[in-house]
């Protein structure tokens, strides 16, 4: 038996005690309403405060982070640094509500009410500390969070690269996007954009 079949075969059983735990231990109690509560709830407040007119651009700029966390979580659970005690679906790694909803969103909300690089830095260092050194140690003393050899300011450092990288790929992006359509505008670097449009064509000679 080679390593690929030992390790499909420690999958299964895995997939197995996870669905057996979930049923018996975390499905309805306190943590997972709790869970499912910060769900329902960021999705609420990200729909009343998102700038509908920038839907698009918002949207991406929080893919970008969602598919960034995503990958550093699921490095970090398969390497046992952290692991989720309650999830809200029998999945390893968890990746609700935080790392597809909670993350991205807050981080959604700071790109979209800052105009320059210093008040988004200065407020993305405050949202990444709040959520490194207050919400998850909250969620490790709620049990429902675990981590091994770790530590909380590595949490922030992450959190922190990955929103300022998000933004610098996007208004790249945005300012490439404008250079291909011919607009000229000295907000290319900021997230206050209005709707590209193609110059108008001349009228055609008769």
């Amino acid at each position: 038996m080679d390593n690929f079949e030992i390790i499909q075969q420690t999958r299964e059983t895995l997939g197995q005690l996870v669905v057996i735990r979930y049923l018996s231990d975390e499905l309805f109690s306190f943590n997972w309403w709790f869970l499912l509560a910060i769900l329902i709830g960021t999705y609420v407040v990200w729909w009343k405060l998102i700038d509908k007119n920038r839907l698009m651009e918002l949207l991406l700029f929080g893919s970008f982070i969602a598919v960034s966390v995503t990958f550093v979580e699921g490095f970090g659970t398969t390497i046992g640094l952290w692991g989720y005690k309650y999830k809200l679906v029998p999945v390893v790694p968890s990746l609700f509500p935080f790392d597809y909803t909670l993350i991205p969103i807050l981080h959604l909300l700071t790109y979209q009410h800052t105009t320059s690089w210093k008040s988004y830095f200065i407020t993305s260092t405050i949202v990444s500390a709040v959520y490194s050194f207050a919400f998850s140690p909250l969620l490790v003393w709620m049990g429902i969070m675990h981590i091994e050899h770790w530590r909380h300011y590595y949490h922030f450092i992450i959190l922190l690269t990955i929103s300022n990288l998000a933004r610098f790929v996007l208004l790249a992006v945005i300012k490439r996007q404008f250079s291909a359509e011919g607009v000229s505008s000295k907000h290319l670097i900021s997230p206050v954009l209005q709707p590209a449009t193609r110059p108008i064509d001349p009228p055609e000679k008769e």
